[in-house]
């Protein structure tokens, strides 16, 4: 394919903050987790499919939609102001990891006023 550039895992980016391996933050309307540590404006692969484990704030059902919050860095159940993250595979308390896939197909709900 003339127009091929690589695989969608990893994706190398140049960091846009300063990046911790493993800590979900936000590339436009995708979350994407680092797989190193890198400073504002290296090169870094990042995760954005796959299955990763998440610590959610909130208990979770296998099944359930978790959602990211820039403003906290918080994963949860709830879609406001959340960035779709993914589907978790497994339920779990507050804190405790849960195997999430992440996914970019969720449809973000609209947030336009009548």
């Amino acid at each position: 394919m003339k127009n091929f550039v690589s695989d969608s895992n990893p994706v190398t980016i140049l960091a846009p903050k300063d990046l911790k391996s493993g800590e979900p933050f936000v590339l436009g309307s995708l979350v994407a987790f680092p797989y190193t540590d890198a400073n504002t404006g290296d090169l870094v692969s990042v995760l954005t499919e796959g299955a990763v484990n998440v610590f959610p704030n909130a208990n979770v059902n296998a099944g359930d939609v978790l959602y990211f919050h820039t403003a906290t860095s918080l994963i949860d159940k709830t879609s406001t102001n959340g960035i779709p993250l993914g589907f978790a595979l497994d339920g779990g308390l507050v804190g405790s990891a849960v195997r999430c896939l992440l996914s970019r197909t969720i449809t973000l709900e609209s947030k336009e006023t009548k």
